[in-house]
């Protein structure tokens, strides 16, 4: 077999492919059921194999690692991140949206809030992003954030242009005389987010690092009205 890790939109897949005497065969992907979610390969040493290992998560779902029969197309839960303090899935939500630009571009949006959260434009909300140097920004789980989100908050990840999330033209983008494009991209994405009632302008957080510090220097000087704090780590 032949297996490859893909991204469409932002959002990982993987593609099995059967070999026959060195030709691919039909092709068929592995499928889930979030919106939003990880993928990873895990690598094998062996290559006459019916079964691949691979990694699975999502902002709601520890991280698992199943073993997936190929031929059969059917996966097998081996192990899964263990939350100590106690976790219930059932409690969150977790959504993948899309904020258009003035350019006409579809930013990704990966989102997390608590189920009893209202959405009416009352709840704070930490909009996270990085954008620089090809990095795609997993939504993942992260038991840091639950803090935050059991205590109202909504948690959003923009996967705005810098990264590499829709592919290396989305990296180019926004990067160098593109660079403005990831400060439009995050502003576009704070816009969408208010528009559709997860929070309110003046009570958003923006959140980057490293190079994502200067995403937050720069949009809150573009647009100091949509926030209500920052954090430039």
């Amino acid at each position: 077999y032949l297996a490859r890790s893909e991204r469409i939109n932002g959002l990982p897949k993987i593609v099995i492919a059967k070999l026959e005497k060195n030709i691919l065969g039909d092709e068929h992907s592995i499928e889930f059921k979030e919106e939003a979610f990880e993928l990873n390969i895990i690598s094998g040493y062996e290559f006459d194999t019916d079964e691949l290992r691979f990694s699975y998560t999502s902002m709601i779902t520890p991280t698992q690692i199943f073993d997936y029969h190929m031929s059969a197309r059917k996966r097998k839960l081996k192990k899964q991140q263990e939350v100590p303090s106690g976790y219930d899935e059932n409690k969150y939500v977790t959504r993948r949206l899309f904020a258009a630009t003035e350019d006409n571009e579809q930013v990704p949006i990966s989102l997390l809030y608590k189920k009893d959260t209202p959405v009416d434009g009352s709840a704070p909300l930490l909009l996270y992003a990085y954008g620089s140097y090809g990095s795609s920004v997993p939504a993942n789980f992260s038991t840091n954030r639950l803090s935050l989100v059991d205590r109202g908050f909504v948690y959003a990840i923009a996967h705005v242009r810098g990264g590499m999330e829709k592919g290396y033209a989305w990296y180019h983008k926004g990067k160098l005389k593109n660079k403005i494009n990831t400060f439009k991209d995050y502003i576009a994405c704070a816009e969408y987010l208010i528009n559709k009632h997860y929070t309110q302008s003046g009570k958003i957080v923006v959140h980057g690092g490293s190079a994502g510090g200067m995403l937050v220097g720069v949009v809150i000087n573009m647009r100091p009205e949509l926030f209500k704090a920052a954090v430039a780590d």
